[in-house]
C-alpha cells in the first residue's frame, strides 16, 4: 500500500479545475444498494465536464488500522495508530491512500477540498498523524470514487444520488457509520423517504 497524491482522469488532482459539485456531499439512494456505494456518503473533491472524483467518508474497513498501513511503510506505529481505523474511500485504486483532515494543520501539498477539510497524500503527513503532531482531526482513506465525462451528472439525474451541503463532522465525527443518516436528516429526509421516491430498479449503474 502507498500514500501518494490522487490523480483523477485527465491527470487532474483533487480540487482541480471546474466547480460543479466539488466540496459537496453525495448521499447514495436505495437503487445503489447491493454495490460498493450502498448507503454511502461521498465527499466530492473535484467535478467538471470531463471527470468527477470523490471519497466515501462513512465506511471504516473492519479490522484494518493505521498501524497496519504505517508498518508496511516501515514507520513505527504509535499507540493511537493501533485503534485509528482506516476507511474505504472507494473502489478505484484501493492500494493508494490519502488523509482527509482539518485545516489547523497543512502543508504546501495540502489540497483544500471543502470548507474546513483538506486532503494530503504524503508520507510526512502520515508520519505527523501517526505521531499525533499533525491536524486535530484526520482520517486515512484507501481508494476513491471516480466518474467519467458526464457520468456523475447522469447518475444524479437518474436519482442515484442526492447532493447536499455538509460539515466536517460528517467525516471526523465519532460515528462514521451514522453519517449517511445524519446527512439525510440535515436535508429533512430519511431512508424511508428515499425508498419511496427512488426510481424502479433498472440496469446497474457503473461504479
Amino acid at each position: 500500500m502507498a500514500i501518494s497524491s490522487y490523480i483523477g482522469p485527465e491527470g487532474q488532482t483533487a480540487g482541480g479545475t471546474g466547480s460543479g459539485l466539488a466540496g459537496r456531499f453525495l448521499i447514495a439512494m436505495p437503487q445503489l444498494d447491493g454495490g460498493a456505494f450502498a448507503q454511502s456518503l461521498v465527499l466530492v473533491c473535484s467535478h467538471d465536464e470531463e471527470h468527477a472524483f470523490g471519497v466515501v467518508v462513512n465506511k471504516p474497513i473492519s479490522g484494518l488500522y493505521m498501524a497496519d498501513i504505517v508498518s508496511e511503510m516501515s514507520i513505527t506505529p504509535s499507540p493511537s495508530a493501533l485503534t485509528r481505523a482506516v476507511h474505504f474511500g472507494g473502489p478505484v485504486d484501493m492500494q493508494r491512500g490519502a488523509l482527509l483532515h482539518s485545516l489547523d494543520w497543512r502543508t504546501e501539498e495540502t489540497l483544500i477540498v471543502a470548507p474546513g477539510i483538506g486532503m494530503t497524500a504524503t508520507r510526512p503527513a502520515l508520519v505527523a498523524v501517526n505521531e499525533e503532531e499533525g491536524p486535530r482531526d484526520a482520517v486515512l482513506f484507501m481508494g476513491h470514487a471516480a466518474w467519467g465525462p458526464g457520468q456523475l451528472d447522469a447518475e444524479i439525474k437518474s436519482n442515484a444520488w442526492l447532493d447536499a451541503d455538509g460539515a466536517p463532522s460528517l467525516i471526523f465525527g465519532d460515528d462514521p457509520e451514522g453519517a449517511w443518516d445524519e446527512a439525510l436528516h440535515s436535508i429533512g429526509a430519511s431512508g424511508a423517504l428515499l425508498s419511496a421516491i427512488a426510481m424502479p430498479p433498472g440496469d446497474p449503474l457503473p461504479n
